[in-house]
This record gives C-alpha cells, sequence and structure tokens, in this order.
C-alpha cells in the first residue's frame, strides 16, 4: 500500500525543521554555560533569535503532527522568552518627576566611520543634555568641533584603536578622570556632574570584544574591576558604554550583583543595537546602568548613523 503524499511531504519538511530545533535546543543549552568558555559565552546573546525561530519549529511541527518535536519547541520557546519578556515589564513608573530630566545620548560611533554629519545631526535633533561617544579617534575629534559651541564642558581621549572616548556636556564637570581601572590597558572616562541635590559620577567605557581567549579573559577581568570600582562609589551613578555583552551572561549577571546596578532598558525593552546593518541577528550590547536612586523615564535606540551599532538616548531622573 502506497504511503500518502502528503505523509511523504510531512516528512521531507520535517527532517530541516527538527535539525533548526535541534541547533537551537543545543544553543539554548550552551548560552547558560558561558562561565566555561567564551564559545558558550557568545551562545548566550541571541536568546531573542532562539525564541522566535522555536516558536516558528513549534507552528510547523504542530502543523505536520510531530506532537513530540513540537512539544520540545515549545519548551525551549517558553524558557528563552522568559529570559526575554520580563525586559518589557517592571519599570517603575515615574508619574511626577522632580526636576528637570537628564538627557543623554550615547553612541559607539566607529572609528571608520566617515559619516560625521550623520552624528552631528542625531545630536541636534535630539537635543541631549550630555553626548557620551566612544571609538572615537582624531578624525572624529576634529569634526565633533561644532558641539563645542553646543556643549561648552568636555573632555576627549582620541585613539586610532577602537577605544578612544569624547564627552560633551551642558552641565558643568567638577570633576575628570581618565582612569586604567583593573589591569587592563583600556581607558575608563570618569566624571561628576551636578544633579538635583547631589554629585552624580559618571563612567563611559568599553572593554575588549571575547573574539579571541585574550579578549574574553581581558573583558571579564576589566568587567570585574569595573563594578567592584562602582561599589566604592556614592550614589548616585551612571555607567555607559559598549560592555560587548548581553543581559543575558553570567558575566552581565556577577556586574550587576557586584555593582549593585540597574539597567536603564528595564521596561522599555531588549532594545539591540548591534549589529546595526542587521536587525534579525542584531544584539544588545550597549547599556547605560544607573544606581537604584536614578529614575529612568525614557530609553531607545536612535536612528542608524554609519556605524555598526545604533546610538541610544536616555531620559534619567537625578535624585
Amino acid at each position: 500500500m502506497a504511503e500518502p503524499k502528503h505523509s511523504k511531504k510531512n516528512k521531507t519538511l520535517a527532517i530541516p525543521i527538527q535539525l533548526a530545533l535541534a541547533g537551537v535546543v543545543i544553543l539554548t543549552g550552551c548560552g547558560f554555560l558561558g562561565q566555561f568558555h567564551r564559545l558558550l559565552d557568545m551562545a548566550c546573546h541571541f536568546r531573542v533569535q532562539y525564541a522566535a525561530v522555536s516558536f516558528l519549529c513549534f507552528f510547523v511541527l504542530v502543523m505536520i503532527r510531530r506532537r513530540r518535536w513540537a512539544l520540545a519547541a515549545l519548551v525551549c520557546c517558553l524558557v528563552n522568552a522568559s529570559l526575554v519578556l520580563p525586559w518589557y515589564f517592571n519599570a517603575e513608573q515615574v508619574t511626577n518627576p522632580s526636576g528637570n530630566p537628564l538627557r543623554i545620548y550615547y553612541a559607539n560611533v566607529y572609528t571608520d566611520n566617515q559619516q560625521h554629519h550623520r552624528l552631528l545631526a542625531a545630536v541636534k535633533a535630539s537635543n541631549p543634555d550630555l553626548v557620551a561617544l566612544l571609538e572615537v579617534n582624531d578624525a572624529w575629534t576634529e569634526s565633533l568641533k561644532p558641539l563645542q559651541h553646543v556643549y561648552p564642558y568636555q573632555v576627549a581621549l582620541p585613539q586610532d584603536d577602537n577605544f578612544g572616548m569624547a564627552l560633551f556636556s551642558r552641565i558643568p564637570l567638577n570633576f575628570k578622570q581618565i582612569e586604567y581601572i583593573g589591569n587592563t590597558v583600556i581607558p575608563t572616562l570618569q566624571v561628576e556632574l551636578q544633579g538635583n541635590e547631589k554629585p552624580v559620577s559618571l563612567l563611559l567605557t568599553h572593554p575588549l570584544p571575547p573574539v579571541t581567549e585574550t579578549g574574553f579573559n581581558m573583558r571579564n577581568q576589566q568587567l570585574a574591576a569595573v563594578s567592584k570600582h562602582l561599589a566604592s562609589l556614592k550614589d548616585p551613578k551612571i555607567l555607559i558604554g559598549d560592555l560587548n555583552l548581553t543581559m543575558w551572561s553570567s558575566f552581565y549577571a556577577d556586574f550587576i550583583r557586584e555593582s549593585g546596578m540597574q539597567n536603564a532598558r528595564q521596561g522599555f525593552g531588549v532594545i539591540p543595537t548591534w549589529p546595526s546593518w542587521n536587525p534579525i541577528l542584531r544584539i544588545p550590547l550597549d547599556h547605560c546602568l544607573v544606581s537604584p536612586d536614578i529614575d529612568v523615564i525614557q530609553c531607545k535606540s536612535d536612528p542608524d548613523i554609519g556605524s555598526d551599532h545604533l546610538p541610544l538616548l536616555v531620559k534619567l531622573i537625578l535624585p
């Protein structure tokens, strides 16, 4: 007796779907073991993509009546969704903010990006109080001179190795210092600005990307040292930067636990920022972290400026 045509089609469709699901299940599990190896740590960053793919697999497997595989897909989807969905909730609503908000525009501008005019136009459009930039070299420093007329308080450390930085502020900077926190040659910029009632410590940092074992270890060492440094500072405090990890990394969890900081994107969504040119694979590498006494009233990405990262726009109420 010949096998029904629809049964043959289902088998043909089932094989690639099951293989895709098996891959997502393996990567989902690997993401929980990131403390053991850099490749396992990299697997944790794509929780949104894992949730989407496993849900699609679930839908198809239900249609072709592969119930056990569909159940596995549903479990995988729920595991990843449980790590993604909380970022869209639990934000403390600030109904009557006291004082003017601090508006921050942050961008990893990408050292080789030649479209400087796009950044200047974006800053003009968003009209922030403070502009924090990473990967600033001499060419960027020259092109950013128009900002000096609007932002009288500046500090810049241009470098050609992707680790330069600059800060432009309307608010007086009472303290400015380049720190080399931990066993690293990567600078961290620390400034102090006046809040509504208290001085605010603000740090701008950019650890190495974990693409090699050395980079992985140095990133983790710098993050550990910066978290301890933050813990030693009085509240209120802000950390901004491309941390080269997402909220689902065990090293991020260690950082938050040690520093006592909170992610400004809580309640506003995942807000993926890298790579700007691929929305399907985009992940949230750029962060604004704040101490618990700072209220967040806005956190979102801004349009592409020609960099491989999307900028962040954040509005804070300082104590």
